[in-house]
C-alpha cells in the first residue's frame, strides 16, 4: 500500500512538471509574439521581450525552436537599432542550433546576415549568404521568401551603384508582392526604388504609398526610412523646402526608436541639403554628427572575434550532439514508459490548475510591461526634474548677480554725494570769511552744490523702491518666516542677503556704521540666531 502511495506521489509531481513546463512556453511564445509585432514599431522594446524569451530558456537544450526564433527576433531587434556586433554574434549562434531540416529557419538567418554585412560593406560576404538563402527558398517554392531575397539582393547592387541590376531585383519582388497583397513587403520595395537617383516624380508618388502603408501598420522604423528617401528625391528634384521637412520627420521617427543606422543616413543627407543651399556651417557640423555615429557602428575587429567564437561554439555543439545522441534512446524509452503510468491522471489534474496558470501568465506579461514602461516614465521625471533645477539656479544667480552690480554702482554713486556735501561745508566755512557783497555770489554757488545733494537723496529713494521690487518674492517669503520686522530691519535684510558690508549699506542709506551694526545685532536677536550662525548665509538661504 505505501508504495502505490508513493508511486501516485511521484505520478502526480511529474504531471504538474509537466503542465508548469507547458505553462511557461505559453508565457514565452507569448512574449516572443509582442517582440515580433513590436519590431518595426518599437525596436528597444521588441529586444526586451526577446531578451527575456532567451532568460527564461536559460541554458536548457529543449526548446531549440523557440531558442533560434527568439536569437532572431533579438537580432533583428538589435540590427534595427544600429547595434551590429550583437545582432551578429546571435544570428551566428542561431546557427548553432539549427539543424538541416530547419530550412525556413536557415534561410531567414542568412538573410538577415546578408543584409548585415551588405551594410558593413563585406559584399562578398553579402552575396554568398542571400544566393544560399535564395536557394533554400527556391526548393521549397516560397514566394514570400524569395521576395525577399529579392528584395535584399536589389540592396546590395544598390550599394554597389549597379542601379539597372537593383531595380530589376526590386521590380520583381514588388510583382511578388503585390500578388500576394504583402502590403508590409510591398511597402518595402517601393521604399528601396527611391534608393537612388532616377525618375524623381514616379519615386516620389512610390514613397507616398509605401507611407500610406506604414502609417497604417504604425511601423515607426518604416517610416523613418521612408521620409529618408522622400527627402533625398526631393533634393534630386531641387525642392529643397520639401526635402528639409521630410529629413526633419525622418529624424523625428529615427530617434524615438534609437535607429541609429537611419539617423546616419538623416545627418548625410542633411549634410548634403545644407550645403546644396549653401549653408556650409549646417552642413559641416552634420558631416561631424554624421562621422562619430558612425564610429560606433562600425567595428570589424569586434565582428571578427564574434565570427571566431561562433566558429568555435558550433565545433563545441556538434561535439555535443553526439554525445547527446547517444543518450536519447534512453531517454525516450524512459519517458514512453513513464507517459503510459502519468496520462490517466494528467487529465484530471489539468483541469484544476490551468485556470490559475492562465491568470499567472498573463500577470507575468503585464508584470514585464509594466516594469518596462515605468523605468522609461522615471527616467524621463529625473531628467526633466534635473533641468529645472537647473534653469531655477541659474535664474536666481543672475538675479542676485545683477541686484548686487547695480547695487554697487548706486552705492559709489552716493559716496561721490557724500564727498559733495564735504565741499558744501568747506564752502560755508570760506563764505564767513567772505565781504558781504561778495556773499550772494558764494550763496548761489552753495545753493547748486545742495540741489545736487537733494537730487542724490532722491535717487536713493529710487534705488530702495527698486530694491523692493525686484526682492518682491524674497520679502514676501522672509515676511512668512519672520512677520515682526520693521521697515529698517526688511532694507537691511535685502542688502546683507547680496552680502553687502557694513561700509557699503553706510554709503548707500548714510547711516553710521556703528548704528549699522547695532540694527544687524537686532536683527539677529530677532531672527533668534546665536553668535556661532552666520547671519547673511541665513538670509540667503530663505
Amino acid at each position: 500500500m505505501r508504495k502505490l502511495i508513493v508511486i501516485l506521489l511521484c505520478i502526480i509531481y511529474s504531471a504538474s512538471q509537466v503542465i508548469y513546463s507547458t505553462d511557461e512556453n505559453h508565457v514565452m511564445d507569448s512574449l516572443l509574439k509582442k517582440s515580433e509585432e513590436l519590431m518595426y514599431t518599437n525596436p528597444k522594446q521588441s529586444a526586451y521581450y526577446a531578451k527575456n524569451v532567451l532568460s527564461m530558456i536559460g541554458k536548457s537544450e529543449g526548446n531549440r525552436i523557440l531558442r533560434v526564433k527568439s536569437l532572431i527576433a533579438y537580432g533583428n531587434a538589435n540590427q534595427l537599432q544600429g547595434d551590429f556586433d550583437l545582432a551578429i554574434k546571435n544570428y551566428h549562434e542561431a546557427l548553432g542550433y539549427i539543424t538541416t531540416k530547419d530550412e525556413i529557419l536557415l534561410a531567414i538567418v542568412q538573410m538577415r546576415l546578408s543584409n548585415i554585412y551588405c551594410t558593413l560593406q563585406d559584399f562578398p560576404k553579402a552575396f554568398d549568404f542571400i544566393d544560399n538563402a535564395t536557394a533554400l527558398y527556391k526548393s521549397l517554392g516560397d514566394s514570400i521568401g524569395l521576395a525577399t531575397c529579392y528584395n535584399s539582393q536589389g540592396i546590395i547592387h544598390c550599394n554597389l551603384h549597379e542601379y539597372e541590376a537593383s531595380e530589376q531585383f526590386f521590380l520583381n519582388a514588388a510583382k511578388i508582392n503585390r500578388k500576394l497583397n504583402d502590403r508590409k513587403a510591398l511597402a518595402g520595395n517601393l521604399n528601396n526604388l527611391a534608393l537612388y537617383q532616377g525618375d524623381a516624380k514616379q519615386k516620389i508618388d512610390d514613397l507616398e504609398e509605401a507611407i500610406s502603408i506604414n502609417k497604417s501598420l504604425n511601423a515607426i522604423w518604416s517610416l523613418a526610412e521612408n521620409y529618408n528617401n522622400l527627402g533625398r528625391q526631393y533634393f534630386y528634384a531641387l525642392q529643397y523646402e520639401k526635402a528639409a521637412n521630410a529629413l526633419k520627420i525622418a529624424e523625428m521617427y529615427a530617434q524615438e526608436i534609437g535607429a541609429k543606422e537611419l539617423i546616419c543616413d538623416n545627418y548625410e543627407y542633411k549634410s548634403h541639403l545644407y550645403a546644396a543651399r549653401k549653408k556650409y556651417k549646417e552642413a559641416y557640423e552634420f558631416l561631424i554628427k554624421l562621422q562619430e555615429l558612425q564610429v560606433s557602428l562600425q567595428s570589424t575587429k569586434n565582428l571578427r572575434n564574434i565570427e571566431r567564437e561562433m566558429a568555435e561554439r558550433k565545433f563545441f555543439l556538434k561535439e555535443k550532439e553526439f554525445e547527446l545522441s547517444e543518450k536519447t534512446y534512453e531517454i525516450e524509452l524512459l519517458n514512453r514508459n513513464t507517459l503510459v503510468l502519468i496520462i490517466a491522471l494528467v487529465s484530471l489534474i489539468v483541469l484544476s490548475i490551468l485556470g490559475s496558470k492562465w491568470y499567472r501568465r498573463k500577470r507575468i506579461i503585464q508584470l514585464m510591461e509594466s516594469n518596462f514602461q515605468l523605468e522609461q516614465s522615471n527616467r524621463k521625471i529625473a531628467e526633466l526634474q534635473i533641468q529645472q533645477q537647473q534653469v531655477e539656479i541659474k535664474d536666481i544667480e543672475q538675479e542676485l548677480l545683477s541686484s548686487k552690480h547695480e547695487l554697487t554702482n548706486f552705492a559709489m554713486y552716493l559716496k561721490s554725494r557724500n564727498e559733495l556735501l564735504e565741499k558744501i561745508k568747506e564752502l560755508i566755512k570760506q563764505g564767513c570769511k567772505l565781504d558781504l557783497l561778495m556773499i550772494v555770489d558764494h550763496l548761489k554757488k552753495i545753493n547748486i552744490f545742495i540741489s545736487q545733494y537733494q537730487s542724490g537723496k532722491l535717487e536713493s529713494s529710487v534705488i530702495f523702491e527698486s530694491i523692493e521690487h525686484k526682492n518682491k518674492e524674497y520679502i514676501e517669503r522672509l515676511m512668512k518666516v519672520h512677520p515682526d520686522l520693521t521697515q529698517v530691519e526688511k532694507k537691511l535684510a535685502i542688502l546683507l542677503r547680496v552680502n553687502f558690508s557694513t561700509k557699503d549699506i553706510s554709503l548707500l542709506t548714510g547711516v553710521q556704521p556703528k548704528t549699522i551694526n547695532m540694527n544687524r545685532y537686532r536683527l539677529r536677536k530677532k531672527m533668534e540666531l546665536n553668535s556661532e550662525e552666520d547671519l547673511t548665509g541665513y538670509l540667503q538661504s530663505i
